[in-house]
């Protein structure tokens, strides 16, 4: 699949050895397109692989049993539910995500909570930053992903043959501040790889209910 995206869609990838010296992280990205987890797993080597969990919406993927078997099979999705009304009988979303790193598992997450449109972040959601306090010793990589969105938009099933680029930051230990404070810093983190920085209003400064969890 690496040579399909990196030659059939030129997908380009910047900075990717940043997962060398670490065998578990946190991965916070934005996200455009269901083609990002795809790209961003054919990075990576078995030891990743095996042990990758991308954070994923339980009312999307799981609609159905066959339809969650296929995905989780695929892409050992860790699945949650993205309204409280929708969970489980006993879920939380963030002890789900705290166990897997207590596995030593390490966790994809889009905390925009659901595609955005193609190079446009929309705020984060807080619940990233939940799991980073309850485990701050697990380093976080910021990660931006450009144009995919362009390539596999919402809704189509057929990919377009355009760029899209993967870009991996420094990786870094968040321990310190509040729940909103951390979740401008991942914000800024991974805005700060984007080619050209957008401005943003977060409305959790407005609704501090506003979240996913």
């Amino acid at each position: 699949m690496h040579p399909v995206l990196k030659w059939g869609m030129g997908m380009q990838v910047e900075n990717a050895e940043v997962l060398l010296g670490f065998s578990q992280a946190i991965l916070v990205a934005n996200h455009n397109s269901h083609i990002d987890t795809m790209g961003l797993m054919t990075l990576l080597d078995d030891r990743w692989l095996e042990n990758l969990r991308p954070v994923a919406a339980r009312d999307y993927f799981a609609q159905n049993r066959f339809r969650k078997w296929v995905y989780e099979s695929l892409f050992n999705l860790l699945l949650v539910s993205r309204r409280k009304e929708d969970r489980l009988p006993g879920e939380n979303p963030i002890d789900n995500m705290v166990e897997a790193l207590d596995k030593k598992q390490s966790l994809l997450i889009y905390p925009e909570g659901t595609r955005g449109r193609p190079n446009k972040m929309e705020a984060f959601k807080i619940g990233v930053a939940k799991v980073i306090q309850a485990r701050p010793e697990v380093p976080v990589i910021p990660v931006y992903i450009e144009n995919s969105g362009m390539v596999l938009p919402g809704g189509s099933s057929i990919p377009l043959p355009f760029r899209f680029q993967i870009r991996f930051g420094s990786p870094r230990f968040l321990s310190k501040g509040t729940v909103k404070e951390l979740t401008d810093e991942l914000f800024e983190a991974v805005q700060h790889l984007q080619p050209d920085p957008l401005t943003w209003e977060n409305p959790f400064q407005k609704n501090p209910e506003n979240s996913w969890i």
